[in-house]
């Protein structure tokens, strides 16, 4: 884009600048549009992949948990 005194020119291949002019108290506005796209998306973390391991990871954690309980009250009965 190359704005000079008096004069508007805008330069853009893609087209991707919409102006508007206006008048504004007699004197002449533009409004510039940059219409703003993605090149590429991002992934996505922390989805539903670690649902699995937090489960997986609770249940390792209560079984550890009920082998200790067994083995400290085995002989009590």
């Amino acid at each position: 884009m190359i704005l000079t005194y008096g004069q508007i020119t805008v330069e853009d291949a893609s087209g991707k600048i919409e102006v508007t002019p206006t008048t504004e108290n007699g004197r002449p506005n533009y409004a510039y549009t940059f219409l703003n796209e993605a090149l590429y998306e991002l992934p996505s973390t922390g989805g539903a992949g670690i649902f699995g391991y937090m489960i997986s990871g609770v249940l390792l954690m209560m079984a550890g948990v009920l082998i200790l309980y067994r083995r400290k009250y085995a002989g009590r009965c």
